[in-house]
């Protein structure tokens, strides 16, 4: 009698080799560095800019979609911080004849403004780079 079995099962492939890095893995990084970057007053959201300046060059296309999306996000988001902040500068001295009051409150509107644009598109940039979609838009302003 043999050990050879009846029904022999064909070989399985073998599993696919893993990729060194995926190529979701520092979109999401850089997402959540911008979320982060309310707690921070911005730090995070600079530093995640550096890395999506720094990685778009050689990212595959779905990743190379995201870091467009974050570079145009972090640079409106740096505009409008900016802006809130000559605001605000005008608006110290102006305090001395209360009209500084209507500008400091202009500058907060703005930098409220800047950390909503922000949030929501780094929250659609994460369920999109989640399902593994490329961003279909990344050069837009808005989403």
């Amino acid at each position: 009698m043999s050990d050879v079995p009846i029904n022999p099962q064909p070989p399985q492939p073998a599993p696919p080799p893993m990729a060194s890095t995926d190529e979701r893995t520092l979109p999401i990084i850089v997402y959540v560095l911008y979320l982060a970057g309310l707690f921070t007053g911005g730090l995070t959201t600079l530093v995640g800019l550096v890395i999506a300046m720094g990685s778009r060059a050689a990212a595959p296309p779905l990743a190379e979609t995201h870091y467009r999306f974050q570079i145009r996000t972090g640079a409106v988001a740096f505009a409008m911080a900016v802006l809130g902040s000559l605001v605000f500068l005008v608006g110290l001295p102006l305090l001395l004849i209360l009209v500084g009051v209507f500008f400091l409150k202009f500058a907060f509107l703005i930098w409220g403004l800047a950390a909503l644009y922000v949030v929501v598109r780094s929250i659609v940039g994460l369920v999109r780079i989640g399902n593994g979609e490329a961003y279909p838009t990344p050069d837009n302003w808005l989403l």
